[in-house]
Formats: C-alpha cells, structure tokens, sequence
C-alpha cells in the first residue's frame, strides 16, 4: 500500500470508477461539469469530457458527483447534482460519446447498478428519494421516497446466492 505514480486531474477528484480491465479510470472533479477519462498504464488524462448542457443550464452553478460503469462495461453514467439529471455516455470508441440524458430527482448523488445491469439507482438527497431506472431505454421506472429527512447518500446492490440447502 504505497503510493507509485500520480497522474494531476485538475481539481478535487470526486467519485472515481476503474473499468474492469483497469486501463481507464473516470473521475469526476470539482470544477468540471462531466468527468475525466485517465489512462492508468500511460498515466495521464486521455479526455475531458463534458455534459451537455444548454446555455441556461451553464449558467447555473453545478457539480458532478456520482458516476458508474454499467457491469458490461460499455457505457459510462454521470449525475449533475444542480440540474436534477444523469448522462449516460458510450464507452467506446474513445472520447466517450453522450447517448442519454435523464431527469431524476433533486440533487442526485450517488448511483449503483443491479449485478445484471438491468437498473441503475439515483440517490436525490434533497428529496430524499431513489430514482429506479431501465438501463436499456434509458427512462426512469420509479421513484422510491425513503422518508423525510433520510437524504439517501450511498447506496448499494447486493446479490445474495440462492441457498443450495433449500433452508
């Protein structure tokens, strides 16, 4: 557990995802409204890529915190907390290419994708909600409501095995 490289992103790095293979990082940071793309063997940022936003949304202040790799590593997914929205992004061919662009709740932050990659769940902390969405036509399925006050930050999927003891 030792530091061996450093590769600069610019501003704080927020939510990071490494792609299975481990050949790219994607970092979103402070000051960037979309994520970096990081080369890990040539150790250096390949691409800046940034939402698509209109002219009356950049004028708002923002940022983007939450991002994942859907399980069969070919698109990327981003929230922007201030606009209430997720952009899904092709992996492949680089730079990474926006396909989606998808309203969920307010402020959403964190994101986490079932095992089959089917759903992809939003944290809205300022409403304290979930947002279920199909992966494959890119819409919002649900919205779950956790309770007042619960602000739902992190969240997790977890596949529990099927007993073989039939207990």
């Amino acid at each position: 557990h030792k530091t061996v490289d450093t590769i600069p992103t610019g501003n704080t790095p927020r939510p990071i995802v490494l792609s299975k293979d481990g050949t790219r990082l994607y970092v979103n940071t402070d000051d960037w409204m979309g994520f970096l793309v990081l080369d890990i063997p040539g150790r250096k940022v390949l691409h800046h890529v940034e939402y698509g936003l209109t002219a009356e949304e950049k004028a708002i202040p923002s940022r983007s915190h939450g991002i994942g790799i859907t399980p069969d590593q070919t698109e990327v997914w981003s929230t922007d907390t201030a606009h209430g929205l997720v952009f899904v992004y092709q992996r492949t061919p680089e730079p990474p290419k926006q396909i989606a662009r998808i309203p969920v709740g307010k402020v959403p932050y964190w994101m986490t994708f079932t095992p089959d990659g089917k759903t992809v769940y939003i944290s809205n902390t300022a409403e304290d909600t979930v947002s279920v969405i199909d992966v494959v036509s890119k819409k919002e399925r649900t919205r779950i409501n956790v309770g007042k006050g619960k602000s739902p930050k992190r969240l997790l999927v977890l596949s529990v095995p099927e007993s073989t003891t039939g207990s």
